[in-house]
């Protein structure tokens, strides 16, 4: 590629890349007879894709300790469990310390069907029987992380799409080159679907992985180049993250994944979910496509169909549904159930207190 391609794929100006070759900074760039700088374009190099903890700490990808961002060991836990068996991740597995949490917390919210069903994914995996989690529910109090959890998911599931199969993740889901392949992030409004899509911005431009890769970058979505694209040259990136409050505008997409954002306070919560699943069913044949519903319990009247029934499909032992509800103090140490925010809201409303932050089921569920 001319150097000026080259720039602009870095997101620098010409004289600081004329500045790059000048100081034998570009492997293998050359000059031409003519004055043109040439770039070689390197084939794709990613093949290996890394498991979902080595994505969100190591300083290539996510880098989290450098970002100031802390997980508690509840984030990681919901992580390894989601992730452990899948494409990448077939050497990951909860550590003893882990289990040891869960044990210890098996009396909070569901968490005891959550830890029976973990035992059986492990007893699958030992028993070499394929099983692997196709959707999550996470209902748990608020202030526990779920933003946080939603853009590393979406982040994983953007970086395994551009790295498998050398990149060119079409030709390995056989879907049409011409179609983009899309994460969809669902919020109630669009101001916070544009919120949750600004975090993983923030992720993705401080990223030495994901940084030179964004090719277009609107309020609603963001395009990103696979190692095939940049291979190929191309003039737009095949992988699409896009957000949306309107199931009408975002259905028909191909979707490796597809997160649900405060599902409860969908007037429509069913129906939503039911217009978005389609999206997913390409990928499955392929071990991958996921579903993930993320909420706090809600006391609106009527707005908590959607995710009870997600959750109850969650606590069959042998379902393909993970689920986690559990009570704000558990998920999130920094938030213990005596602290002041916590024991006034209880204080206040002991009913709203249950169930937004202790994750209780109205009792109407």
């Amino acid at each position: 590629m001319k150097l000026s391609v080259y720039a602009q794929k870095l997101g620098i100006t010409y004289r600081t890349a004329w500045s790059y070759f000048q100081q034998g900074m570009i492997p293998g760039a050359y000059q031409t007879p003519t004055g043109t700088i040439i770039v070689p374009i390197e084939a794709p190099q990613h093949k290996e894709i890394v498991d979902i903890m080595k994505f969100i700490y190591d300083p290539r990808f996510l880098d989290l300790p450098g970002a100031g961002v802390h997980l508690h060991r509840p984030h990681e836990i919901v992580l390894k469990s989601l992730y452990s068996g899948t494409i990448g991740n077939q050497n990951l597995a909860l550590s003893p310390e882990d289990w040891f949490w869960l044990k210890n917390n098996e009396n909070a919210g569901d968490n005891h069907y959550t830890l029976e069903k973990l035992k059986h994914k492990e007893q699958c995996r030992s028993n070499g029987v394929p099983f692997r989690f196709t959707e999550m529910v996470m209902a748990v109090g608020r202030r526990s992380g779920k933003t946080t959890l939603r853009s590393l998911i979406s982040a994983y599931e953007a970086y395994k799409l551009l790295v498998i199969n050398n990149g060119d993740a079409h030709e390995y889901y056989n879907i049409p080159e011409e179609k983009q392949l899309h994460i969809i992030g669902v919020s109630p409004t669009l101001d916070l679907s544009t919120q949750a899509l600004n975090d993983l911005r923030v992720h993705f431009k401080r990223s030495p992985f994901f940084a030179s890769r964004i090719s277009h970058d609107t309020q609603t979505s963001i395009s990103l180049m696979s190692d095939w694209n940049l291979h190929m040259n191309a003039n737009r990136g095949s992988i699409n993250v896009v957000c949306g409050s309107n199931h009408k505008s975002l259905r028909g997409y191909p979707a490796v994944c597809v997160i649900f954002d405060e599902i409860d306070f969908f007037n429509e919560g069913q129906l939503l979910f039911d217009s978005l699943l389609p999206s997913v069913a390409p990928f499955n044949e392929k071990n991958s496509g996921l579903v993930v519903s993320l909420s706090s319990i809600s006391l609106h009247k009527g707005l908590n169909g959607a995710l009870s029934r997600r959750a109850a499909v969650g606590l069959q032992p042998q379902s393909s549904t993970l689920l986690f509800r559990m009570p704000t103090w558990v998920v999130n140490p920094d938030l213990p159930e005596t602290c002041a925010t916590l024991t006034e809201a209880k204080k206040i409303n002991p009913k709203l207190y249950s169930i937004e932050f202790g994750a209780e089921w109205p009792e109407d569920i």
